[in-house]
């Protein structure tokens, strides 16, 4: 007698995504648009290199800006507790942050501002994940259809 194999009910079929850094995401898009910054040559195409910046986690309490335009200058440690603040303008900060090391005076470097502030990067990216994993196992009405916007994360 041949003998069944076990079949997995559907509630334990899975998926499982990664959260990554979505604060160090955020930041990294923030800064690119808020180019260009003191000391910038704005007519240097490289200035404005999508992947001029790149933003990541130290440790559980500092990310670093990793700034390819300037390679020659040390990175900029930020503390990851301003990246939580969903109404900090990294971008603006990274100015003041550059435009204080270049000299410039404080009413300059205001020049530059982008005024885009951070927003809740981690709520953003768990909705983010959550909606991509619809339909869930074991739901009532298993549909193929996504909902967008089904889930929200309040900060």
């Amino acid at each position: 007698m041949m003998e069944e194999s076990p079949t997995k009910e559907p509630c334990d079929q899975r998926r499982t995504f990664q959260l990554g850094d979505p604060l160090g995401e955020v930041a990294q898009r923030l800064l690119t648009e808020g180019t260009p910054y003191p000391g910038d040559e704005v007519t240097d195409r490289d200035t404005y290199d999508l992947g001029r910046f790149s933003v990541y986690r130290v440790s559980d309490h500092e990310h670093v800006i990793t700034d390819s335009y300037r390679w020659l200058e040390d990175d900029v440690w930020i503390p990851t507790s301003f990246l939580l603040d969903t109404k900090f303008c990294v971008a603006d900060w990274y100015a003041d942050q550059r435009g204080q090391s270049a000299g410039f005076p404080q009413n300059e470097c205001e020049e530059y501002y982008s005024y885009l502030p951070m927003g809740d990067a981690i709520g953003d990216r768990v909705e983010e994940l959550l909606n991509m994993g619809q339909p869930y196992p074991c739901e009532v009405n298993l549909t193929t259809e996504r909902t967008e916007g089904r889930f929200i994360c309040l900060p």
